[in-house]
Parts: C-alpha cells; sequence; structure tokens
C-alpha cells in the first residue's frame, strides 16, 4: 500500500472517478475523519471502472489531481493502488487486497446515502461485507433518514453489512458542472482549490 498510510490502524476510504477531484470530496472526508473516529481517509481513484463514463480523464491525471487535493489537507491520503492494478475495479478486489496486507486494518467504507440503495447491486457485495463497514453520508435527495435506516437493517438481515450513517453538510459541487465549466474556461479555483484548478488548466482537461 502507498503514499503515507500504511502505518494506521482505522481508516476511512472514498473511491470513486474522481473526474476530477472536488472541494466536496475533500469536505466528506475531513467530516468522516472528524465523525467517525477515524486515523485518516485514503481517496482512491479508479482505475478502470466497470461502467465507463464519457469524458473520463486518464486514469494518471485523476490520481494526480487527488494527490495535489490532499497535499495540505492533513489526515487525507492519496492511494493509487485501484489505478495501477490492471484489469477493471471492482471494490471487492481492492478490499481483499487491503486486508491481505493489513488483515487487522479496520476500514470503513464513505459512500453518499443514496448509493446505500445501490450496494445490493455491487459484484460480490456478500463478501464485501465481511470486509467493511460503511458509512453513509446524508444528504437531501437520497431519501429520508427513516428510510435509509430501515434499508440499511435489510442489508445487515440479508447480507449482514454493518451501514451507519454520517451527518454532513459539504458544498452542493457536481463533477459535471465543473467539466462544463472547464470546457468553457472558467474559473474552477472555488470548486476544486487552486492546484487542482491549476493542473486542470495547465493540462487542457475537459476541453471539447
Amino acid at each position: 500500500m502507498a503514499e503515507g498510510w500504511q502505518g494506521l490502524h482505522r481508516i476511512g476510504l472514498l473511491g470513486g472517478t474522481f473526474n476530477p477531484v472536488h472541494l466536496g470530496h475533500t469536505a466528506l472526508a475531513r467530516a468522516a475523519l472528524e465523525g467517525l473516529g477515524l486515523e485518516g481517509v485514503v481517496l482512491m481513484p479508479t482505475g478502470d471502472p466497470p461502467h465507463k463514463r464519457h469524458g473520463l480523464a486518464p486514469a494518471a491525471c485523476r490520481l494526480e489531481m487527488v494527490r495535489l487535493a490532499c497535499r495540505e489537507q492533513s489526515g487525507l491520503y492519496p492511494s493509487a493502488m485501484e489505478v495501477e492494478r490492471p484489469g477493471t475495479t471492482f471494490t471487492v478486489d481492492t478490499l481483499r487486497q487491503i486486508k491481505s496486507a493489513s488483515p487487522k486494518l479496520e476500514v470503513c467504507f464513505l459512500i453518499g446515502g443514496d448509493t446505500v440503495w445501490e450496494l445490493p447491486t455491487w459484484w460480490r457485495f456478500d463478501e464485501i461485507a465481511t470486509l467493511t463497514r460503511f458509512a453513509a453520508a446524508v444528504r437531501p435527495g437520497a431519501g429520508s433518514l427513516e428510510e435509509l435506516c430501515r434499508e440499511a437493517e435489510r442489508l445487515h438481515g440479508r447480507y449482514g453489512a454493518d451501514i451507519s450513517f454520517l451527518p454532513f453538510i459539504g458544498p452542493d459541487i457536481s463533477s459535471t458542472a465543473i467539466r462544463q465549466a472547464a470546457a468553457g474556461g472558467g474559473d474552477l479555483a472555488p470548486l476544486v482549490g487552486k492546484k487542482v484548478a491549476s493542473y486542470i488548466r495547465q493540462h487542457g482537461l475537459y476541453r471539447e
């Protein structure tokens, strides 16, 4: 495992395409770090996601943007694990790799509240539920907390999944809107931070 989080005992894991990483991602990571008693939060961009999206920047660029976003954020760590692993990226493979390297490491997988409804569709979710617990960020649009708790109870009963909820009020930022702004030459710094904005501009990412 890479880039500074090898010696930790309790981590949060925030995955995604990070296309690009933005201030909403880092705000969620910090909220989890402070609210869940974690020693660090690892931001892990996908390499070859099973559902490719139009306009996906190269994995190496997405990883470098994550590194830039984490550089001045104490407790946040980038990981190249999924970018460096060949083949299609599946969460179960990542968790197997982490647990193989550090069997005693406690991993809390960070997700949006809306993702709670999608968990049973994840490849080998039955195994995933034995490898990690989940913390779901509750935001408007994902359903009521009561509905989410009922679904979490159902998933616990069927798969043994451990799902808790993290109240989160952060910047409402869309990666799609960022890419559209980049295509039009807009100012991205308020959305992604100065370093990531500079990287996007210098490398001509998301230009039509």
